[in-house]
């Protein structure tokens, strides 16, 4: 969605858990895995056997093109949309927060959007957000957030209403629009490149294990 402008640094927050084992962040499902792999052979298939075996060939080179995909993306984000790390987290979570109940899985563009592509009318069902939520979810001192927001507000990029906090469209909207346009042709490109890497890795792979002796 063009609002979300930090989706991509959402992956390297800790969400709140009592337990030792990370728990996904409440932003709403990124994908539906099937229940079995449709080709074990298949390294492009999340849970295929060769996806791992592809993976753990080439790891370095993916985790190298992953972090790259992602410092680019923050300081991009940075420099183009004037904010700070701190304020760009706060203000994508929020906006994603406001919206995620509006895009199960599978949504039609239609189904929510108008046709400029943008939500429906100027608050279509968006969720406010107080503090104590940005601040459960992003770990970040409450005074922080308080304080970015106030910021963020007289930039124009976020509104406060009675019950919380909702991000601003109109202001924002052709910068942002651009900028995620930009940022979707970089995401296919790094798409491209992670797939050309497991291919690749996953035929290493099938190599060592037909040169490898036999115990």
């Amino acid at each position: 969605m063009e609002y979300l402008t930090g989706v991509a640094v959402l992956g390297a927050l800790s969400p709140p858990s009592n337990s030792s084992h990370s728990q996904p962040l409440p932003l709403g499902p990124i994908a539906v895995k099937s229940p079995e792999p449709t080709r074990p052979d298949d390294p492009l298939d999340p849970i295929s056997p060769a996806f791992d075996a592809a993976f753990d060939q080439c790891f370095g080179l993916i985790a190298f093109a992953m972090n790259r995909h992602l410092i680019d993306h923050m300081i991009r984000a940075t420099r183009e949309l004037d904010v700070d790390f701190e304020s760009l987290v706060i203000w994508g979570l929020l906006s994603h927060l406001n919206v995620a109940h509006l895009v199960p899985p599978g949504t039609a563009p239609r189904s929510t959007l108008d046709e400029r592509g943008r939500f429906s009318g100027e608050s279509p069902g968006y969720r406010p957000q107080r503090l104590r939520d940005l601040e459960q979810i992003s770990r970040l001192p409450r005074e922080t957030i308080r304080r970015k927001l106030v910021k963020l507000e007289e930039m124009g990029y976020v509104r406060r209403i009675d019950d919380g906090w909702l991000f601003s469209r109109e202001p924002i909207e052709p910068r942002l629009r651009e900028f995620n346009r930009e940022t979707l042709r970089r995401t296919l490109a790094l798409h491209s490149e992670v797939r050309r890497l497991l291919v690749a890795g996953y035929s290493q792979h099938l190599r060592d294990r037909a040169t490898k002796p036999e115990d």
